[in-house]
């Protein structure tokens, strides 16, 4: 890698960079006069990156016909070249080329007799460049999704507890201990059901298959979002989901004393937000297409309609309520796409 300290010293000086198509060189040009022109070109022979004199004398010669073309007679062309290897690398300043090696391992510059002691008088300030200790970039540390983590340890706690008191596939024990009903949300007023029945499952099946789909999908949604708002988006799809759900099932279904539970409603909120970060950010959109996200939220909704038992409104409303925050969220934000 060439030091980005030496390319903003160049660029400092006057210097404009032109695009090379050999890996590790820039190349880089100073007009002084309509017809003399400056070039450094900066070679990195460092992580498996090696040309031999041959080729630098083949990028010197394309580079001196390019701004020959463009008018320039007199183009005083020098090299700096990087290495981590000397012994190797010595040779380079036989050759007919003006050049200085930068030995990367000792952090100084090597100037042979034959070679110009100095060129746009960029010696000086090179040097205390490279004889400068430069500090490593710091690892960003792993990215740990503690509100996905912390959100299946409360379900799978909350569970155990409703296990030791009760039967959690009772319809009656989870009536009484907090799941949904549009009755006690409407007519009793009982508010609390609207998140308590969120962390509620029935049964075993119910919190596995839940837990296994919030562990997949929300790693990567509060990764790229944030915690805050990974949880306030979770907690406001499944809140969301509940009271729709409430309001469908008292219009709809008024006869039936319907009871719902489970994070189900929350966790199609996450995927309503997977889908809105697919389409705006491109790093997701990598690993995540969009298209996947659909087939997945449409497949579940079908899974839904096709087996008796399962609250397909909540699950639709909790979509809804993800991508809508999400897409809120997001456009709040300083950059939409990214």
């Amino acid at each position: 890698m060439i030091d980005k300290n030496v390319i903003e010293l160049l660029i400092k000086r006057g210097f404009r960079f032109i695009g090379c198509n050999q890996p590790d060189i820039g190349i880089f040009f100073k007009p002084e006069s309509p017809t003399d022109l400056d070039v450094c070109i900066l070679a990195s022979f460092t992580d498996g990156h090696i040309y031999s004199s041959l080729h630098l004398t083949n990028i010197y010669e394309e580079v001196e016909r390019k701004f020959i073309f463009n008018g320039y007679r007199n183009i005083n062309c020098h090299f700096i070249v990087f290495t981590d290897n000397m012994d190797r690398d010595r040779i380079l300043a036989d050759s007919n080329l003006s050049i200085w090696l930068v030995d990367t391992l000792m952090n100084r510059i090597i100037i042979y007799e034959n070679q110009p002691e100095d060129f746009q008088s960029l010696r000086s300030e090179l040097e205390n460049i490279i004889s400068t200790p430069q500090k490593k970039p710091k690892k960003k540390p792993a990215f740990i999704p503690f509100m996905t983590i912390a959100l299946i340890a409360i379900n799978v706690i909350v569970f155990i507890i409703m296990e030791i008191l009760g039967d959690t596939t009772s319809s009656a024990f989870m009536d009484n201990h907090g799941a949904m009903s549009w009755r006690h949300l409407f007519e009793d007023y009982q508010f609390y059901r609207l998140i308590t029945c969120v962390f509620l499952h029935f049964g075993i099946e119910h919190l596995i298959n839940n837990m296994l789909t919030l562990a997949v999908i929300g790693n990567e949604v509060e990764r790229v979002i944030g915690h805050v708002k990974f949880i306030v988006i979770y907690l406001s799809s499944g809140i969301g989901a509940s009271f729709i759900s409430a309001v469908y099932n008292m219009n709809v279904n008024t006869n039936l004393y319907i009871i719902s539970a489970g994070a189900s409603g929350a966790i199609f909120g996450i995927l309503g937000s997977l889908l809105v970060i697919s389409l705006l950010y491109r790093s997701v959109r990598a690993n995540i297409k969009p298209s996947s996200v659909i087939i997945i939220a449409v497949l579940s909704i079908l899974n839904g309609y096709m087996n008796y038992g399962i609250d397909n409104v909540a699950h639709i409303g909790g979509l809804l309520f993800g991508i809508i925050i999400t897409f809120i969220s997001c456009l709040c934000s300083k950059n939409v796409i990214k």
